[in-house]
């Protein structure tokens, strides 16, 4: 096969019609930027066809969630708690999407979506539980209120809003022992103190900064329901604690 350069040199080229031309090679001397990636990923995960479907796949493990629309989900059980309940009815009827598939559904599933954060939520045929893609950050345009526990993990703001906490690289914030959930939930409420508009890996970033005083108050075991009010974190940020936060 003739390369297209022996043809444009050939005398009798002007009487050859090249069917296609390749593209011009990228330039790799420049990565692509962090906002190029995650536009790139958020049209491929709202498209419906196969393909973007089998994309998403391709993300499960990848060790760059901060590209992607969301890299973590947890399971919510209505029957459990009031707060999951009345967040449950803000949800919105969704059409399929490739980005469902991250989180396991299929196009049979009761598919939805949070409308406060505009990511995905579905729930399996015969059963109660929702299963739901965390925000890497909140779209909040109103500070910290409170933070409530209650089962999950939930954020509210002084509009009166209330999301799940934010979640990134498979981690969620949890609470009532010493380990990863808690220690990532007092880093995470540090982040959201200053800012409410603090990202999941803002707080992975910050963790070995997290005053010890926050720590320990959601290390401890609090029941279901519990709310702790923006003064409250506010002392225990101030707080030194007296016992090192474990990783």
């Amino acid at each position: 096969m003739w390369a297209q350069s022996d043809i444009e040199e050939w005398e009798d080229s002007d009487g050859i019609l090249i069917a296609a031309r390749p593209i011009p090679e990228p330039d790799l001397t420049e990565a692509p930027t962090d906002n190029i990636w995650i536009d790139a990923w958020s049209d491929i995960w709202s498209r419906s066809d196969d393909l973007a479907a089998q994309c998403v796949k391709e993300t499960h493990g990848w060790g760059k969630g901060r590209h992607l629309p969301f890299s973590t989900n947890i399971q919510v059980y209505p029957s459990h708690n009031a707060t999951a309940t009345k967040w449950i009815h803000t949800l919105e009827k969704a059409s399929w999407r490739a980005e469902f598939t991250r989180l396991g559904a299929s196009k049979e599933d009761d598919l939805f979506r949070d409308p406060a954060t505009g990511l995905p939520v579905y729930r399996p045929e015969h059963d109660d539980r929702y299963f739901a893609a965390l925000p890497h950050r909140l779209p909040a345009e109103s500070s910290l209120h409170s933070v409530i526990l209650d089962d999950d993990v939930w954020i509210r703001t002084f509009d009166g809003s209330v999301y799940l906490a934010p979640g990134g690289e498979g981690i969620n914030a949890t609470w009532g022992y010493g380990g990863r959930g808690p220690s990532y939930l007092a880093s995470l409420i540090n982040c959201l103190l200053d800012d409410i508009n603090s990202s999941a890996f803002d707080a992975l970033d910050e963790r070995r900064e997290t005053p010890d005083g926050l720590y320990e108050l959601v290390r401890i075991k609090h029941e279901n329901g519990t709310v702790l009010d923006r003064r409250l974190l506010e002392e225990a940020k101030r707080s030194q604690g007296s016992e090192s936060r474990i990783s």
